[in-house]
């Protein structure tokens, strides 16, 4: 007889879970897991709720767009989600973290996502789209909350939109509107399920049945139209069809009503089912659902196990815990309701001591019950015990009166079976229930009458022969029931196990001294068995024997050292404790330690200050520690073994980029330590003011002219002694900048410190090059023509000839130069201050713009920061009067100086000049100046200066009596050379007649 199977227990959500929402936002996405609901809402946040209870937690907040699809990873440590404008984006599911931790990545696959599915291992992030193509997105991570970018490879490329993905191990099932597709993602192959394809929005899934020795048979199943399901196997046959639209003539389960149904005359019509996603449920059955209800199938056996039409207008369902369905709908409610057999449902009723459903269902479905209640013999006979005992009478009579058989029957015996090679299988007669409900203690005595010690067998586990005594165990989460097989005592051998793994791992160190063959095989499932301790405790025992065969100390540890760091995954350092990423760093100085260091440093502190050597082992493993350690706040860790192992101070640099506020100043430093050209380039190219450029120079300067360094760690300079080609020349200094700011940039830092540099440290060829485009002029100019002889003196003097050529040549394009550089910094005032357009005052600027309002270091770096300043701190944020009145200008080649006066009424409050100051009323007048300086034709930076005392005296915050301060007077002196001088000096007066 089938198991017939009921919907119980229906809890509607929608009252907790729309708690947190606005009458204008909407939930358009949601995913469900053991402990956690999370919802996508239009504004593009996620809220997040526990899921029983269900209580709201946390909202996160982006701006990437209106969420559509939402995934919270299989251990619940991130949430990937995707946005209707092409984002997709992972958030670490940290509640104690201060700043959420969400990193986004926006290209052409991530563009119309309708379907992104987790892999297990949770690095992975599969995703599709409308066009049909199938992207994993690859997670990086710096330890196990956190993360570092998201790499998006493009894999399959279909030719309709992509409906469902599902994975399991290796193999990916894509399901389109066309076909399902099954990819074995370690060869590279892909397999087409069936021949026929089909038109529409259907689903696909893996359905993994274990046997009771936790084997495991994978099955295909896809939809089909008119309601069919194919069932594949992994070579892409279809193995069976089976065809449900007859079956689905049968009356709807309900969820208000657990009373089984009166016979109904009632006739139900066959359905066409378009079946969108299909998951397994209770791990043997198949879930589906269309808008108007869901269903769930027997695909073994081709029956209907249920359906229900109560819930209309589903969007998507997700099963918890096997049995658990949580049904959203596009108006963004969530409703669960648990799948359960009928016998399950009737202990439930039985145990709430609801006489009239008893009665009701034990009349209907009698036969059913008596056929399977026995296996839930022992949950039934304490239900029985506990309704005696709580004197329900009726409740019991009718059980004895239709159950006696099973109520008076024996408890379960347990079997054994006795196989050929002499181990006895044990397995209980029938199958227990595995969960017994907790009762609560009665009312009436206060005594608990079940017993959670009972005994409950579960099917046997299989064992292997061997030659010492066998338990044979059988157990579950309460009892163990054991079978002893006795054979004879083997001979004990003399040497312990212990002593062979420590002679064979002693072996492999010296092997791997003298052999190119990788040998971490031998000893991997060693160190499998332990964790970072218990191998940091082997590997001295066997650093003991090495020594104890002659090995020096060092010798010994480093080999040891070797052995576990061939082993050691990266990815690992993540997880570990203090003492053991003590344990990595110390072995990775150990085994890049070299007799004769090749490190310069500070003669006050012993602080690197030069590198000659660049290249050491195990460099993935450093790099992943100082990752972990830098993101656990643990700076000073780094810094102290950058000090003790100065080749990693590339890697430490790498990571101080990534900070938020990085002092590309000290930055700097430690590029010149490393002579790292690449460093060196990104800090240029990070640099957005004039004065980072120079501090380059003088840094160079000072290492080649004068033979000093400073030290990153205590600010001294100290002499160096080295030989030239050992550190970065000034040709490859040169060369980089060139990349980085231009030729005329370049050029102009060269001729201001061309007195530093010696005449034969740059060849000829190089300035050649930067004067290249203007060679052709010169050589047909009259002043070479007259020359008989053009003799090439060194490289600096012929740059400052041939600068000085440029800029006389270019005397007359200049001042078309410098008006166009005033007309387009007039065109960024207006867009700022009268017609307030944020785009356009943005459109003025390079691509990577910097603003400074000196007084109180208000502006932005880069294009992101200064057009969140401009929009939300200054363009719509200033007086409804604020005026400019211009002064003077000065205009050069590449900048504008401008003087001017800055009027306004403080009727608002101001962020870039008064922030947090309540409006006053007052109004202000003060002198301004603008220093503008411009790149490619475009603003590339800013600095605004004015008399912050002034306006603090003309709003009342700063009384002038006491302090040489001045208000409006300020302003006016500016205006009016007449204006009488030196009024702060009160000792003017005394010097008059001296």
């Amino acid at each position: 007889m089938y198991t017939e199977y009921r919907l119980n227990h229906f809890t509607d959500l929608c009252q907790e879970t729309k708690k947190p929402l606005t009458k204008r936002l909407t939930y358009t996405s949601v995913d469900v897991t053991i402990n956690y609901i999370v919802f996508g809402a239009s504004s593009g946040s996620l809220y997040i709720f526990r899921r029983c209870p269900c209580e709201f937690l946390q909202l996160i907040q982006n701006v990437h767009g209106s969420i559509i699809n939402v995934r919270i990873s299989p251990n619940e440590r991130f949430i990937g989600f995707s946005t209707d404008k092409g984002t997709i984006g992972v958030y670490v599911l940290n509640f104690e973290a201060q700043e959420p931790i969400v990193i986004t990545s926006k290209c052409e696959e991530t563009k119309n996502i309708t379907f992104i599915e987790w892999k297990n291992d949770e690095h992975h992030l599969f995703i599709g789209n409308k066009c049909g193509v199938v992207s994993v997105v690859f997670i990086d991570m710096l330890f196990t909350r956190a993360l570092t970018n998201l790499r998006i490879n493009p894999i399959l490329y279909l030719e309709s939109p992509i409906v469902q993905i599902s994975n399991f191990d290796r193999l990916l099932l894509v399901s389109t509107y066309a076909r399902c597709i099954l990819c074995d993602m370690h060869t590279e192959k892909y397999k087409q399920i069936g021949n026929t394809p089909r038109d529409g929005y259907y689903g696909a899934c893996f359905l993994p049945i274990y046997n009771q020795y936790s084997e495991v048979f994978l099955k295909i199943y896809c939809a089909r139209p008119s309601s069919r399901i194919w069932e594949a196997d992994l070579n892409g046959n279809v193995l069976q069809t089976s065809q449900f639209k007859a079956a689905l003539a049968c009356p709807p389960s309900k969820f208000h009503n657990t009373l089984p149904r009166e016979p109904d005359d009632y006739i139900y019509q066959p359905q066409i089912l378009q079946l969108a996603r299909l998951q397994p449920i209770l791990k043997k059955f198949i879930l589906g659902f269309t808008r108007t209800g869901f269903y769930v199938f027997d695909p073994n056996e081709s029956r209907v196990i249920l359906w229900s039409d109560e819930i209309k207008d589903i969007a998507d369902i997700r099963v918890i815990n096997s049995n658990v369905l949580h049904i959203y709908t596009t108006s963004g409610e969530l409703f669960s309701v648990e799948l359960i057999a009928l016998e399950e449902q009737f202990l439930d009723i039985l145990q709430e001591r609801n006489y009239e459903q008893i009665l009701c269902m034990t009349f209907q479905y009698k036969d059913y019950l008596r056929e399977k209640l026995p296996s839930y013999r022992l949950k039934l006979k304490q239900i029985y015990e506990y309704l005696k005992n709580l004197q329900e009478v009726d409740l019991t009579i009718e059980l004895e009166g239709n159950f006696s058989e099973i109520l008076t029957g024996n408890d379960e015996t347990i079997k054994s079976t006795r196989v050929e090679n002499g181990i006895f299988i044990v397995r209980p007669s029938s199958t227990y229930d595995e969960i017994l409900p907790a009762f609560t203690h009665s009312p009436m005595n206060g005594e608990t009458i079940l017993n959670d010690q009972t005994p409950k067998p579960n099917p046997a586990d299989r064992f292997e022969s061997s030659p010492e005594d066998y338990d044979i165990i059988v157990s579950n989460r309460r009892c163990t029931v054991s079978a002893i097989v006795h054979h004879p005592p083997a001979t004990q051998s003399t040497i312990t196990s212990e002593e062979k793994q420590l002679q064979n791992l002693f072996m492999i160190c010296k092997s791997q001294s003298i052999s190119r063959t990788k040998l971490v095989d031998r000893y991997a499932s060693i160190f499998d068995e332990l964790d970072c301790s218990g191998i940091q405790m082997l590997l001295a025992k066997v650093e003991d024997l090495l020594r104890e065969n002659g090995e020096t100390k060092n010798e010994a540890r480093r080999q040891c050292f070797e052995m576990y760091f061939n082993y050691l995954m990266p990815n690992v350092i993540s997880e570990m404790d203090d003492p053991c990423l003590d344990y990595v760093i110390e072995g990775i100085i150990l085994v890049n330690k070299h007799p004769t260091e090749s490190v310069v440093r500070c003669t006050q502190c012993s602080f690197p200050l030069l590198i000659r050597s660049k290249d050491y082992k195990y460099e993935d493993i450093a790099v992943e520690w100082l990752k972990v350690m830098w993101l656990r706040g643990a700076r000073d860790r780094c810094m102290k073994a950058m000090n003790s192992f100065p080749l990693i101070i590339s890697n430490v640099v790498h990571l101080m980029f990534k900070d938020s506020n990085v002092d590309y100043n000290r930055v700097s430093l430690l590029a010149f330590v490393s002579q790292s050209n690449d460093l060196l380039k990104r800090v240029a190219k990070q640099c957005h003011n004039d004065g980072m450029f120079v501090a380059m120079f003088h840094l160079m300067i000072s290492m080649h002219f004068k033979k000093q360094m400073e030290c990153f760690e205590c600010s001294l300079v100290s002499s160096v002694d080295f030989d030239d080609n050992q550190v970065i020349s000034w040709l490859e200094f040169l060369n980089m900048f060139v990349d980085v700011v231009g030729v005329k940039v370049t050029l102009d830092l060269l001729k201001r410190h061309a007195h530093f540099i010696s005449k034969d440290a740059i060849p000829k060829e190089f300035f050649l090059k930067l004067v290249n485009p203007r060679i052709n002029q010169i050589k047909s100019s009259q002043v070479f023509k007259g020359r008989t002889r053009f003799k090439f003196i060194s490289g600096v003097e012929y740059l400052l000839l041939q600068i000085n050529k440029m800029q006389r040549d270019d005397a007359n394009q200049n001042g078309a130069s410098q008006h166009n550089l005033a007309e387009l910094w007039d065109k960024h005032c207006e867009y700022e201050f009268t017609t307030r357009d944020v785009d356009a005052t943005m459109s003025t600027m390079v691509s990577e713009p910097y603003v400074n309002h000196i007084p109180t270091m208000t502006g932005g770096v880069g294009a992101n920061d200064l057009k969140r300043f401009y929009k939300h701190h200054f363009i719509n944020n200033n007086p409804k009067d604020i005026e400019m009145i211009p002064v003077s200008r000065v205009v050069g080649v590449d900048r504008v100086v401008d003087e001017m006066i800055c009027c306004f009424t403080h009727d608002c409050e101001i962020d870039w000049m008064l922030p947090g100051i309540a409006p006053t009323g007052k109004f202000v007048k003060i002198p301004l100046v603008a220093i503008v300086t411009f790149r490619d034709g475009k603003l590339c930076n800013e600095h605004i200066y004015w008399d912050q005392a002034s306006v603090l005296v003309q709003i009342g915050l700063l009384e002038k009596t006491n302090l040489p301060v001045a208000g409006v007077e300020t302003a006016n002196k500016l205006l009016d050379k007449n204006l009488p001088s030196n009024t702060l000096m009160k000792r003017w007066a005394e010097s008059a007649n001296k």
